[in-house]
């Protein structure tokens, strides 16, 4: 058996991954009236195909588009659902843990964080 290429490998990857949707996305504006951060485990080659998607679909450049700021645990070296990770987001942002909300697609992430 040949090992497979760096290409085939991502591309296997990759085909979890399913399509934005567009209406989703539109809600994401609410960015021009409130503070909006993306917190992701999302690792790099993921990240290339979300943006690829996304520009194909919706013609923006990246997801960081549609937030204040975006974190990814790739770049920072933590991971959810620890809570260190989240107090770095609090730290860098500026922002308090009373007057923010994290929501999460992982139902195992949902549990309240102790900060």
């Amino acid at each position: 058996m040949k090992p497979f290429t760096e290409n085939e490998l991502a591309n296997a990857w990759n085909a979890m991954l399913l399509d934005f949707r567009p209406k989703a996305l539109t809600s994401l504006y609410i960015k021009e009236n409130y503070n909006l951060y993306l917190l992701s485990n999302t690792n790099a080659i993921h990240y290339a195909a979300f943006n690829k998607i996304l520009k194909e679909q919706t013609g923006h450049k990246t997801l960081n588009d549609f937030f204040t700021k975006a974190y990814f645990s790739q770049h920072i070296g933590l991971r959810k659902p620890n809570a260190d990770i989240f107090e770095f987001v609090l730290n860098d942002a500026k922002i308090k843990a009373s007057e923010t909300l994290f929501i999460d697609d992982i139902r195992k992430y949902w549990k309240r964080q102790k900060i």
